[in-house]
């Protein structure tokens, strides 16, 4: 449930629209989100799925055009997302469950939108902060997750860089395909200074 719910959230970061839409798209699912960790488990959430997830996937399915053609897969999850049973799937779980998965969406939202704001990433510091508001966000949420259910201790740390890492290696291999299909480019500046994304 929280890849699919980070799933929406790094689609609406990944789309054609610009930096503003999707700053304001992503407030506005974080906003729903943090309602459904506020809501009680028989409080309905019936509005936020009519209302504001309707609005976000209406939005959302228009920025998945790639050079001149519609991902057809990505448009899929976005269309189901928008039916909601992610969300009811979320309010269901323990309070403490539900407000570990919304920290880990708030956390990563901050960190897409202060790179949406930059606009990119110019020395290599800053893409580990991004990796870490992305995915080691993720790490801690996992870690405090299999502590609430399965009572073990693991390192914070360690998980917060394990979840780094492996964005950053997910970086790497999806540079090509990063640029072709959206010309965007993870790499900061000081390296690309030297060699051509093209290449």
């Amino acid at each position: 449930n929280l890849y699919i719910n980070l799933r929406e959230l790094d689609t609406i970061e990944d789309c054609t629209l610009s930096a503003n839409n999707k700053i304001d798209l992503m407030g506005k699912l974080v906003y729903v989100f943090n309602q459904i960790v506020r809501r009680k488990q028989d409080e309905s959430i019936d509005d936020l799925i009519k209302d504001d997830l309707n609005d976000i996937t209406n939005r959302l399915r228009k920025g998945l055009i790639y050079n001149g053609k519609l991902d057809e897969e990505e448009d899929i999850f976005v269309q189901q997302f928008g039916y909601g049973e992610p969300l009811r799937i979320l309010r269901d779980f323990e309070p403490s469950i539900r407000e570990d998965i919304g920290k880990c969406i708030n956390d990563m939202r901050v960190g897409m939108e202060e790179f949406l704001k930059r606009g990119s990433i110019e020395k290599e510091h800053d893409l580990e902060i991004y990796c870490d508001y992305v995915a080691g966000s993720v790490g801690e949420a996992l870690t405090n997750i299999v502590n609430k259910k399965d009572k073990r201790q693991l390192n914070f740390n360690n998980s917060r860089k394990f979840g780094e890492y492996l964005q950053m290696t997910n970086i790497l291999k999806n540079i090509r395909e990063d640029f072709e299909k959206r010309g965007v480019s993870y790499i900061p500046k000081e390296i690309t200074n030297y060699m051509k994304i093209e290449d």
